[in-house]
């Protein structure tokens, strides 16, 4: 059975499944709610139940508990202290509990970094899965980056390719021909992971957005977009319009293209335009000319979009040039370059 979910405060809601923790199916669903240790011990994670009633796994109370007055007062009513992790609904709930929604609401960790598997997503693109150690997550906002750091010292900037899910296993797009990380040995190499970091993140849940990415500049992109789906699958709102641009200089560098026919296929509201070089251009400015030729049409008629670009530092420093000249101007840009 499933039943209702709704923070007081925001406003948003979501399902919970009766044995399903608060936390997981908020996870599960987009929802990015404060954590910490997910075993009920932190406190992190306590929220304030104001309807509704909930079942603990093996009907134990957290130790979380032994912090906390058991019920507050408010407005006469009693009020019962939760926490999240543990917490599993046996009717609809209204509570109120700290969401994360700016980068300073999260905890930056620095951790082992078990690499488990590399799977080459083209002749230049390897995805790298990387496992964290037990009892240890790490919570970010779509669209962030890490470092893995050698023992030398040495740090490699790579953003997040997953929607902010369970933060256990955790995947890396790794351009072989641009990243000085050596794959051949990176399974016998000292590796820790430093993070989250960057301002490059999803900013909204409810606007229309334009995203532009080329070669591995689509993890970033990826992790938004995954977060935007699973967040609305299971609503009945509707998902606001989104845009996806992928520049390259040929099909393989669009590596991800049926993952992303697959979101516009079943989503109306995404529209995916790959943008591949001609054969008898040396270099990306005949991509760039026509992207900004597709958005200057697309902002005259509309130009309430946030605008997130992914891309090279050449492309980045292009498009905002030209994107200023040609006064578009969309509510907010926000950019990342590698």
């Amino acid at each position: 059975m499933n039943y209702t979910i709704t923070i007081k405060s925001s406003g948003h809601s979501f399902t919970c499944k009766a044995d399903e923790t608060i936390l997981d199916a908020a996870l599960r669903q987009g929802v990015a709610l404060t954590t910490g240790c997910r075993r009920g011990i932190c406190g992190v994670c306590i929220g304030t139940l104001h309807s509704g009633c909930v079942n603990y796994l093996n009907d134990e109370e957290p130790m979380a508990f032994f912090t906390l007055d058991e019920k507050d007062v408010e407005e006469g009513q009693e009020i019962e202290k939760i926490v999240i992790c543990e917490a599993m609904p046996s009717s609809d709930l209204i509570l109120d509990v700290m969401e994360v929604d700016a980068p300073e609401g999260l905890e930056h960790k620095n951790l082992p970094a078990n690499i488990i598997a590399q799977n080459p997503l083209s002749e230049d693109i390897v995805a790298l899965q990387i496992d964290l150690p037990e009892d240890e997550y790490l919570q970010f906002l779509p669209g962030q980056n890490i470092a893995l750091v050698e023992e030398a010292g040495t740090r490699h900037l790579f953003s997040l390719a997953d929607a902010p899910r369970d933060g256990k296993t955790l995947t890396l797009h790794i351009n072989t021909q641009r990243s000085s990380l050596d794959l051949t040995t990176v399974h016998q190499t000292c590796l820790r992971l430093e993070g989250p970091q960057g301002e490059f993140f999803l900013h909204s849940y409810n606007k229309k957005c334009i995203f532009i990415c080329e070669k591995e500049g689509f993890a970033a992109i990826k992790s938004m977009m995954e977060h935007m789906i699973s967040r609305y699958a299971s609503t009945q709102q509707e998902m606001p319009a989104l845009y996806i641009y992928w520049l390259g200089e040929s099909d393989a560098d669009i590596y991800q293209h049926q993952l992303v026919e697959k979101w516009s296929d079943k989503y109306s509201n995404i529209r995916f335009l790959p943008i591949i070089s001609s054969q008898n251009s040396s270099d990306n400015d005949g991509n760039t000319a026509k992207l900004l030729a597709l958005l200057s049409q697309q902002l005259e008629i509309e130009a309430d979009y946030d605008l997130y670009i992914s891309a090279t530092a050449n492309t980045v420093d292009i498009l905002e040039f030209e994107l200023l000249s040609l006064q578009i101007n969309p509510p907010s840009i926000y950019y990342q370059h590698f």
